[in-house]
Order: structure tokens, then C-alpha cells, then sequence
């Protein structure tokens, strides 16, 4: 699918004003009265939330023409090798870092401006510093658009009616649960297929995050380490030994481990919380319209951490989205002009809001849903893949031995088979 913002725009002025009281007001780089077509590729089926941010693009430059196409089939390795060739090529695409080290995907890194050369003047410290990823070379190929973490949808007219307040550490959690237990919701939490990932792998991150001697030996994948993940499998199997979950109900009442799944089945009203991730909210205010129970009752709901020791919980944030510049763009300048635009804590909370996402932006905007957030980033309980340093194989080997424990495999079964899953 393919959507031009027209010119028609150009007459909006909406002013790109601070986000924040510590960021200065957009202001153009080169002559506002350049005239010029971008275009940006990707995935999305469509993609409002960028859209929003083209029409303020276009109040300080009205004949820059931007347009978002989609592009079928866009991780298979003939299209994105296509997706450089002839006049077609985007000027801006999306980027996966994950996709790196696989060979099918060179080009997506092979094409990218250094979008940290001083010469672009985008402002890469209004992003959280752990989400800045750079290659061998230190330069910085894509920023991140969307980010994901895992915690739990709260209802809180639920908790407001019961006197109840909504959990911040783990002894509260499983406090709340009995109570709410004892006030007829059998099964105080769900989630999809019953899953606690969202509860235990940020808590076993947080075990060995800074410990370089775990981390390298997880990455090893031989046996002996799977001892590094004690304390995490003894903490998943301390809440499973709860019973919270009622596994039979979420399993009939949760089709799907998407945004109609989880957030449909959340808006009948009657769970109080669902353990999940950010992106099955992505685009959430449409499921809210489709629900007939929202529609008739709505109520005030947040995502808020999973608290899992007594200091609180922790907020494991991963990228969803990024985008990278062509820099052989026949527009190169304006494509560097527009994400200097994107790339401020006011164009990145208003995109994350309108999308349902989280945002990559290190102060976080006043988007309730995620207000939580801004106090576990305060406290600095944040996880980062990049800094975290576990490898793909050993992050598989490791969610395979809580699977493994939570199948009914004691906690030393499970360790003694790490590396061999």
C-alpha cells in the first residue's frame, strides 16, 4: 500500500514546539523552501503515527513531499537486496540490528549513513544511551523508532473498586493476587498460553547483567552454565508454585499471542492483570473501538513493570523499530534533515503515543499508559539487550530451560540441560 501526504499540508502549521522543558524547538538546517520527494519503505501495513510527524515536517517545509510505502515479503533476501536497485530506492527504510550478522540482509547495513557524523547534527542524546547500537567501525547506522519491553496490563478501576493498590514490589504482587483471589477473580493474572516470560526473564537478566564471567559462559552454551540460571528459574518457579495463572482458562479465552488476542479478551474487564509486552498494545486504540465491552464500560488501564523482587521491577527494553538512512539518497540532505527531525524526545514520545509503543526517547512524554516507566528509568532498572550481552543461541538456550522447568522439570534438570536444548 502506498500513502502520499499532499501538499495540501503544507498549509498546517503546527508548530513542532518543545517536548520537554529541556529541548529546544525544532529548527530548519537548510533552505525551507527546497522542493523534493522522500521516500520511506518498510513492513507496516500503514503507519498514522509517522504520518502525524510528516505533516508538522511540512509546516517548516511545505514542498518536501514524504511518502511511506509498504513493501510485501520485505525480510526475504531477493527483496531487500531489490530494495537498493534502479530509481525505486528508499531514501529511509526500516533496520532490525539483530539482522546484522546474517548474511541475507548486507545490504540493509551495506546502504546506511553514519547517522553520527556531527556534519547531520541529529541530537542522538535525546535517546536513551543504551539503545544507541554502533558497528565495528563506531558509527551509528540506524536510531530506534519503537522499543518493547514486558511487564503487565493493569485494569485499575478493578484495583480502585476493591481498595486495592496496584503492586510494586513481589511480596505486594503475590499479596494482591490472594486478595484478589479471595474476591471471587480466580485467575487474578492471564496471559497467553499461561506464559510467566514476562515475569521471569527480566528478573534473570537483572541476575547476571554486569557479570561478564556469566554472561561469556552462558554464551559458551556448555552445560556447566546453566548454573547462572538458579536464581532466575528459582524465582519462575516460586510464582508458578502460586497457581495465580488459571493455565486452562488462559488457553481457552486467549486465541491469540497478538494485539486481538491479548487485548480484546483484556477489555471484557474482568482480568485484572495480563502479563505481556508492549508491542500487543501497538495500535491498541483500534481494538479498544472494536470491543463491544470497552465500548460499553470503558475503564482506566496502564502497563505497569512486574515487580519481582522487593526494590520493585525491571523495565527490559529492546528496539521494535529503526530507521536508517540511504546515503546514496538522491535527497540525502533532506532524508538526514527529516530524521534530525524525528530524532528529539517531542517527535518520538508523539510517535510512540499515537502507535501505542514505548518510546526510545530518554525523557518520556506524558503518554499515561507508560507512566510507570519513568520511575524504573529513574532508578536506573533498566535492562538492555546490547549491554546485557547474551547471545542469540544462549537466550534460546535459556527461555528453553524455564519452558523446560515450567513443563515440570525440577530446577536442576533444567540447568543441566543448558546448551543442549
Amino acid at each position: 500500500m502506498k500513502r502520499t501526504i499532499g501538499l495540501f499540508f503544507a498549509t498546517v502549521m503546527v508548530l513542532a514546539t518543545s517536548g520537554c522543558n529541556s529541548e529546544k524547538a525544532f529548527s530548519p538546517n537548510l533552505d525551507t523552501t527546497t522542493a523534493c520527494k522522500i521516500s520511506v519503505k518498510g513492513h507496516y501495513d500503514n503507519f498514522e503515527a509517522l504520518d502525524e510527524q510528516i505533516h508538522k515536517f511540512n509546516s517548516f517545509y511545505p514542498n518536501v513531499e514524504i511518502t511511506y510505502t509498504k513493501v510485501d515479503n520485505y525480510t526475504k533476501e531477493d527483496v531487500a537486496n531489490a530494495l537498493f536497485v534502479g530509481d525505486t530506492a528508499p531514501d529511509i527504510y526500516f533496520i532490525n540490528n539483530a539482522w546484522e550478522s546474517d548474511s541475507r540482509y548486507t545490504n540493509l547495513f551495506k546502504y546506511a549513513e553514519d547517522l553520527s557524523d556531527p556534519k547531520i547534527d541529529i541530537d542522538l542524546s535525546a535517546v536513551r544511551d543504551g539503545l544507541i547500537y554502533k558497528d565495528k567501525e563506531g558509527h551509528v547506522p540506524f536510531v530506534p523508532i519503537f522499543t518493547n519491553s514486558y511487564g503487565m496490563i493493569v485494569n485499575e478501576e478493578i484495583f480502585s473498586k476493591n481498595n486495592l493498590s496496584i503492586p510494586k514490589t513481589y511480596t505486594q504482587l503475590v499479596h494482591v493476587c490472594n486478595s484478589l483471589i479471595e474476591l471471587g477473580y480466580t485467575s487474578p493474572i492471564m496471559s497467553y498460553n499461561a506464559s510467566l516470560y514476562s515475569l521471569y526473564f527480566p528478573y534473570f537478566l537483572s541476575t547476571i547483567n554486569g557479570d561478564k564471567k556469566a554472561v561469556d559462559a552462558l554464551n559458551s552454551l556448555e552445560a556447566s552454565a546453566g548454573s547462572y540460571l538458579k536464581e532466575g528459574l528459582e524465582k519462575a518457579n516460586d510464582f508458578n508454585n502460586y497457581h495465580f495463572i488459571d493455565k486452562a482458562k488462559c488457553t481457552e479465552e486467549i486465541a491469540k499471542d497478538n494485539t486481538d488476542g491479548i487485548c480484546l479478551r483484556f477489555y471484557k474487564g474482568d482480568v485484572p492483570m495480563m502479563f505481556t509486552e508492549v508491542n500487543r498494545l501497538s495500535g491498541s486504540h483500534k481494538r479498544e473501538a472494536s470491543s463491544e465491552e470497552y465500548k460499553k464500560n470503558p475503564f482506566k488501564y496502564s502497563f505497569q513493570p512486574i515487580p519481582t523482587d522487593d526494590n520493585g521491577g525491571y523495565f527490559f527494553n529492546t528496539i521494535t523499530l529503526s530507521f536508517a538512512v540511504n546515503k546514496e539518497s538522491k535527497n540525502l540532505e533532506m532524508a538526514n534533515e527529516f530524521m534530525r527531525f524525528l530524532i528529539r524526545s517531542q517527535s518520538l514520545n508523539e510517535m510512540n503515543s499515537s502507535k501505542r509503543q514505548i518510546s526510545p526517547a530518554k525523557t518520556l512524554g506524558d503518554d499515561k499508559l507508560f507512566n510507570s516507566f519513568k520511575q524504573v528509568l529513574k532508578e536506573n532498572r533498566v535492562l538492555y539487550n546490547y549491554t546485557v550481552g547474551l547471545s542469540s543461541n544462549a537466550d534460546t538456550q535459556a527461555r528453553k530451560a524455564f519452558d523446560a522447568l515450567l513443563g515440570g522439570a525440577s530446577i536442576n534438570e533444567a540447568m543441566a540441560q543448558y546448551g543442549s536444548y
